[in-house]
């Protein structure tokens, strides 16, 4: 499995709370990359970037690219992680995780959290893992080094994954912190 956007996008969605759309959770994602919001994200193109089905616009991605981390993080924490369930976070963490550790294409060395610059052997060996910076860091990964479009195999194992147990290969399956 690839890790990319519609992965990272269905791993979430699979963890929202009772009342979170995956329209809620695609708006906040892609909120977060300008202020001003693009239209084109509607509902069927939303849609479209979960199932791996078209790349997010080049606008967003030249956006990314230029956002402060630390910023990012903290919007994370007021608008993403209030989208999850509580009792479900921990699930996510280990969702990406295994995602990211699954990925061939992925070397040890590559760095994949662009907030807190951790590597993939850093985040399949890590014993704690920042929730906001994590998400956020994983996000802008997604948005801008990975081509999302076509990747709609990818999409649905990821969704196929409760994200229970332990995982091959990782120090131990951690929850989140919020700190």
């Amino acid at each position: 499995m690839r890790f990319c956007l519609s992965v990272y996008m269905t791993i979430l969605k699979a963890r929202m709370g009772a009342r979170t759309t995956q329209v809620d959770l695609g708006r906040a994602l892609t909120g977060l990359l300008t202020e001003e919001w693009d239209h084109h994200y509607d509902d069927a193109a939303i849609s479209d970037l979960v199932k791996g089905k078209k790349n997010i616009g080049k606008t967003e991605v030249e956006a990314a690219r230029a956002l402060d981390c630390q910023c990012l993080s903290g919007r994370f924490c007021k608008e993403v992680v209030p989208l999850l369930d509580p009792n479900r976070q921990a699930d996510a963490c280990i969702g990406l995780r295994r995602a990211i550790a699954s990925d061939d294409a992925l070397r040890e060395s590559t760095q994949v959290d662009l907030v807190s610059g951790m590597t993939k052997g850093d985040i399949v060996a890590a014993a704690e893992i920042v929730l906001p910076d994590f998400l956020s860091g994983l996000f802008l990964y997604a948005v801008t080094a990975v081509d999302n479009k076509g990747t709609e195999d990818d999409a649905q194992r990821s969704g196929d994954d409760p994200a229970r147990g332990r995982m091959a290969g990782c120090a131990a399956d951690v929850g989140p912190s919020l700190a």
